[in-house]
């Protein structure tokens, strides 16, 4: 069984929560003070945990993690469909970033 775990960031700064835990859960619905993560239940290519909105690379493709229609998924340039994210993949990928603290690995390459 997958392990439920969370992680978040500050909104007004983009900073992680440090030791954020399920006592945080229930003011998670005032999205205004912090943006709530899930765990994905997945690991990379070298064992570190993958939350949502993750950026993820293998090769030179780079991907961010998305919770959408029931699952996690991965998307890449704008305009791609999403791809489901499951152990073969998340095997292949390493984790470069996430969404708030390294924008610039957001540079996706061009389509």
């Amino acid at each position: 069984m997958r392990q439920i775990k969370f992680r978040a960031f500050w909104k007004n700064t983009g900073k992680i929560i440090p030791d954020f835990n399920e006592e945080y859960i229930i003011d998670a619905c005032n999205d205004d003070i912090f943006i709530v993560e899930q765990f994905t239940g997945l690991l990379d290519k070298n064992g570190k945990e993958i939350f949502e909105r993750d950026i993820l690379k293998i090769e030179d493709l780079k991907f961010i993690v998305e919770f959408n229609d029931g699952g996690f998924r991965i998307k890449g340039n704008i305009g791609q469909e999403a791809t489901i994210l499951n152990q073969d993949r998340s095997k292949r990928m390493i984790i470069i970033g996430n969404v708030f603290e390294n924008a610039l690995c957001l540079k996706m390459r061009e389509p």
